[in-house]
């Protein structure tokens, strides 16, 4: 009788060296170990919470092995829950998460690892178990085919030991009662051998890290090389709206909250360095958008996740959005393998759009107009106007669609008192010209410059504003413009409304009056 069923069992050397290939890079790829490590921490009781990333350096002691270590306080393991932790889909992607957990698949150890080395080592000590120490080596599975791991040999484990403690900052790690390191070796992929290479790119994993973890500020303190990573909130130089809360699912009672921060204009901040210090990582137009957060852990950084395209004028506008880890809200949120990338549910769809608008609108008013409205002060008063620009935006339609078309503004005080001096036929030319200049203006170029960041915006000096405005003040006041409707204008427009009148600004312009 012939057989109907068939093994299936997949190459062991095979279904790895594909997993080797998820698309990790080296900040990713640590980053998913410090999830491992942070989830270990969340679940023990300890004040002081560390983890720590250090590789091998010509200036150490033990100069002869390249490797990489992640280390940490938390927990630790057993033997047969680090075999577990070895073992390919771990306890399943289905099975419900504790609360304080950030993983899902059970592959995060081994496709982080193994997207940058070939041999995984982990040595780790929980309370009352002994010290537990095992090798996962892709050269021995290829020479092999079986799935299955090694003991590190006692010699190994004191190299390690001695190795690590020299390049950690908490160097009582070992006397603690529990503690897990990670060690990478046999780099395919990482140039670690190239110091300035490697450390080029480790600079940049400082800055991941600083945005990923930033949550865990005041709770987790991770450290590089001895360094300690400043955390970095995109959040904190700018106003927040209130958090609303989403239904996640209509069969569902479960919620998740977001809310809207809209960052400030370059003109509220003395100077440039303290304005850009609200990019950080990245640029303004990468950065706008969602952050989507997963316990606390960013999974998702810049972008409208396909709502709407990236644009200079909505700079300021980010959308910050907090998941839990439950097994639906994963589902519903299609978070991947790398914690890197979700999307958004249709059923919440339309009430993100709705919250993002909202934002989207004031996040315009900031970068067109500083906010939408101008402010002076003229003796003890503050006065706020809205903005009488001299460029507006109008929506016009034709045969192929509606589009937006950028106008002068024929009601502006200046224009039309222009326009009353010229004789007839001049008036004529003047609006051809006009219309002309509008028809012409080089939109697309200018977009296409500002989002490469080939435009910057001008920064003028307080002095030479005012200059100019006392200059076109007293032309107005010459031509018959009441003084109250003539600064009333003036401070409506760019770029004069950046004005800060100070006494000696006042003083000379109540001797115009």
């Amino acid at each position: 009788m012939r057989d109907t069923n068939f093994n299936i069992a997949p190459n062991a050397s095979s279904i790895l060296g594909s997993l080797r290939n998820i698309g990790y890079d080296l900040k990713v790829a640590l980053a998913d170990l410090v999830d491992n490590s942070i989830t270990a921490l969340n679940n023990s009781n300890k004040s002081y919470k560390f983890i720590e990333i250090c590789n091998n350096d010509i200036s150490t002691s033990f100069p002869n092995l390249e490797w990489l270590s992640i280390v940490d306080n938390g927990i630790g393991m057993s033997e047969n829950e680090l075999i577990n932790a070895f073992r390919l889909g771990g306890e399943g992607v289905d099975k419900d998460r504790g609360d304080k957990d950030l993983g899902r698949f059970g592959l995060g150890l081994k496709t982080a690892s193994f997207s940058q080395c070939k041999k995984l080592t982990v040595i780790s000590k929980k309370v009352d178990n002994e010290i537990c120490a095992l090798v996962f080596d892709l050269d021995a599975i290829e020479v092999s085919e079986n799935w299955e791991v090694q003991r590190l040999s006692s010699e190994k484990q004191e190299y390690f030991f001695s190795a690590i403690l020299e390049r950690l900052e908490n160097k009582d790690i070992l006397n603690q009662e529990s503690w897990t390191i990670v060690i990478w070796e046999k780099f395919d992929k990482l140039q670690i051998s190239i110091k300035q290479s490697f450390y080029s790119e480790l600079e940049k994993v400082r800055k991941h890290f600083s945005l990923v973890f930033h949550k865990f500020n005041g709770e987790i303190n991770i450290f590089s090389n001895r360094t300690k990573i400043e955390y970095w909130d995109p959040f904190s130089y700018g106003v927040s709206d209130q958090k609303k809360l989403l239904v996640l699912d209509p069969n569902s009672a479960e919620n998740i909250s977001i809310c809207g921060h809209l960052l400030k204009h370059r003109s509220e901040f003395q100077n440039d360095l303290e304005y850009e210090l609200q990019s950080s990582v990245g640029t303004f137009l990468n950065n706008q958008g969602f952050f989507v957060y997963r316990n606390k852990r960013l999974i998702y950084k810049g972008g409208w996740l396909d709502l709407f395209n990236l644009e200079p004028h909505y700079n300021f506008a980010r959308i910050e959005v907090d998941l839990s880890n439950s097994k639906l809200c994963d589902k519903c949120w299609n978070v991947d393998i790398s914690k890197s990338s979700v999307r958004i549910p249709e059923f919440s769809k339309q009430e993100i759009i709705n919250e993002c608008n909202s934002i989207r609108k004031r996040a315009y008013n900031i970068y067109r107009y500083h906010g939408g409205l101008i402010q002076h002060q003229i003796g003890k008063s503050r006065v706020s106007k809205p903005i009488s620009p001299i460029w507006y935006c109008e929506r016009i339609g034709n045969d192929i669609g509606d589009k937006d078309v950028f106008k002068i503004n024929r009601e502006h005080l200046f224009v039309k008192e222009f326009e009353s001096k010229l004789e007839t036929r001049l008036n004529i030319e003047f609006n051809s010209l006009v219309t002309f200049l509008e028809k012409f203006l080089p939109v697309d170029s200018i977009f296409a410059r500002k989002s490469n960041n080939e435009l910057e915006e001008i920064i003028y000096a307080q002095q030479d504003l005012f200059e100019n405005f006392i200059q076109i003040m007293k032309q107005s006041l010459k031509n018959g413009i009441n003084y109250e409707l003539a600064f009333d204008y003036l401070v409506s427009f760019e770029p004069f409304n950046k004005i800060k009148f100070d006494e000696e600004m006042k003083n000379e312009l109540a001797n115009l009056n």
